[in-house]
């Protein structure tokens, strides 16, 4: 399988990016009731040059 192939069938979403930008990605855990809810957070920073 080609490492770069797109699961055509889930969601999709681009993030509009500039040369001053970052992206930070992260888990979270959550209690959601009795059990327990992972997430992946994605930001996109500015940073200085």
């Amino acid at each position: 399988m080609n490492q770069f192939s797109i699961l055509t069938s889930q969601p999709q979403f681009s993030i509009p990016m500039s040369s001053t930008a970052i992206i930070l990605v992260y888990g979270i855990e959550k209690q959601s009731g009795p059990r327990t809810v992972y997430q992946i957070v994605l930001r996109v920073v500015a940073i200085e040059e």
